[in-house]
């Protein structure tokens, strides 16, 4: 499954509930660029989330970057894979003061069918 959105600085770019029983790798990438045209980023990050049957959603480990950061500014937050209760999001930050436009995209690759 793969989804895209624009956002401004929307903190919670992108959000699926996972089901018992399932393991996920999550792939996002994000590009983004300020409201004046002054500073741009690209993101491109990974993350193993699994809810067991009978438990709670949780993250394996930290959030990877398949490729480092590429910022013009490097005070923006970036992009990051989270959970929230049995829901894995992916969020971006920005920086206080600054209208950012986000391209966020992210593909959910399931250990099911």
């Amino acid at each position: 499954m793969v989804k895209m959105i624009e956002a401004s600085c929307k903190p919670d770019a992108l959000t699926r509930t996972i089901p018992a029983g399932q393991a996920w790798l999550v792939i996002v990438k994000a590009s983004a660029t300020n409201n004046l045209d002054t500073n741009r980023a690209a993101y491109w990050k990974a993350a193993l989330v699994y809810r067991p049957s009978g438990g709670s959603a949780t993250r394996q480990g930290s959030v990877a970057s398949v490729i480092p950061d590429i910022e013009s500014d490097t005070n923006w937050g970036g992009v990051n894979i989270t959970i929230s209760g049995n829901d894995v999001l992916a969020t971006v930050q920005g920086k206080n003061g600054v209208n950012i436009n986000w391209r966020v995209s992210w593909e959910i690759l399931p250990n099911t069918e």
